[in-house]
């Protein structure tokens, strides 16, 4: 279990590093989309470790938290794929349907 939280971490911070050391405008949906994700990254397992050994007690925020994390991890990661998709994909038809059904799960999930 440390070994796999050390390499989610590890890979946590080494993309925010590089997000924030590579990009010089700090705007726009695939940088803050990878940021989301990157920081949900690390602070997952970390939110497991404090439920796992008992240091956060109360089994409800514990709980939400995590799923919650989980949800920046997802929702996010897939705006990341639909800011990149217009490199595959021509038809602006098609592009604004995915669009439309990224915004439809994302408010039908909450």
């Amino acid at each position: 279990m440390a070994a796999f939280i050390g390499i989610s971490w590890w890979l946590g911070l080494e993309v925010n590093a590089s997000l924030f050391l590579t990009f010089k405008r700090r705007r726009g949906l695939y940088f803050w989309s990878c940021a989301f994700v990157s920081w949900a990254i690390v602070l997952q397992p970390l939110l497991i470790i404090l439920a796992d050994f008992n240091v956060w007690t109360d089994p409800v925020p514990s709980i939400t938290m995590i799923y919650l994390t989980w949800l920046i991890m997802v929702v996010p990661q897939s705006w990341v794929f639909y800011s990149r998709l217009h490199l595959l994909l021509r038809n602006a038809r098609t592009l604004r349907t995915i669009r439309f059904i990224l915004r439809y799960s994302q408010k039908k999930d909450f």
